[in-house]
């Protein structure tokens, strides 16, 4: 017995609904888009952690170092920043090709004529 309904009662509803006409949405859920999604999440997270460090960092090569030490570092950092923007992009792009793919939401319309039911 779940959420107070037994089997039985799910199978009682699913049948009045059929003898009666009304439309049915079956979504499925599938276990590995929700693991992709929650791995998307956490990388977005550190991807943030990121954001938050490279601004501290940057302000840290400004005080601590010699103009011509923190534009070499700051060079290095620059390159970084064009590898995190490259995969940001690779990833924006496997999301979007398995948004197609996968997360296609399934509806079935169950309509049922009156006739199958006469004898």
């Amino acid at each position: 017995m779940v959420g107070g309904t037994n089997d039985a009662s799910k199978v009682g509803i699913v049948m009045k609904i059929l003898v009666f006409g009304r439309e049915i949405k079956i979504v499925k859920i599938d276990k590995g888009s929700m693991d992709f999604y929650m791995r998307l999440t956490s990388f977005y997270s550190q991807f943030q952690a990121v954001v938050v460090n490279y601004n501290q960092t940057v302000k840290a090569i400004k005080t601590n170092f010699s103009e011509k030490r923190a534009l070499i570092l700051l060079r290095q950092l620059e390159k970084a920043t064009f590898e995190l923007v490259a995969i940001h992009k690779k990833v924006m792009e496997i999301t979007a090709e398995f948004d197609k793919k996968s997360l296609k939401t399934e509806y079935s319309r169950l309509k049922i004529h009156p006739k199958y039911f006469t004898k």
